[in-house]
């Protein structure tokens, strides 16, 4: 891959202009132009100088810096509202696989597993189950774990 630098600082001068022109001069991330300048030779340096593990860690680190580099702040009502997008599809990602989750744990037997416990702290954790899902001996258990009951009561409160 190659850096084009003076193509770099004409991006950057014209997402400047362009977010001066709308208005919106405080979404681009370097101000001064300098500071842009000095950290893009920052990024240069260090793919020229080849600090890297392989190739593929070379290359997307650099792309990345790149974007970083041109990425546009937001205000604090853009990243709440973006958190909050991004926290309603977890919670719909998590809902989609509940009653494959409600199914399997309706079939568990006591002794839990160390693995089966963690799985049924993190179900419960994400609202895909709850105590009353599990069959009572294992249910049982679960309310001699101190971990699932601070967990199960800190929901409650």
């Amino acid at each position: 891959m190659n850096i084009d630098r003076e193509q770099q600082i004409r991006k950057y001068r014209a997402q400047k202009k362009a977010m001066t022109a709308s208005g919106e001069a405080w979404r681009i991330r370097y101000q001064v132009e300098e500071d842009f300048i000095e950290q893009l030779d920052a990024l240069i340096s260090d793919y020229r100088n080849d600090l890297y593990i392989n190739a593929f860690y070379r290359e997307s680190t650099l792309t990345l810096g790149l974007e970083i580099l041109h990425q546009r702040n937001i205000s604090q009502e853009e990243m709440v509202a973006q958190a909050n997008m991004l926290q309603a599809a977890k919670r719909e990602s998590f809902m989609k696989y509940a009653p494959a989750i409600k199914e399997y744990v309706s079939r568990l037997k006591s002794p839990l597993s160390q693995n089966d416990q963690s799985n049924i702290y993190r179900w419960i954790s994400r609202d895909q189950i709850a105590l009353d899902d599990l069959p009572t001996e294992v249910k049982a258990e679960c309310l001699q774990s101190e971990r699932i009951m601070k967990l199960v009561n800190n929901k409650e409160a």
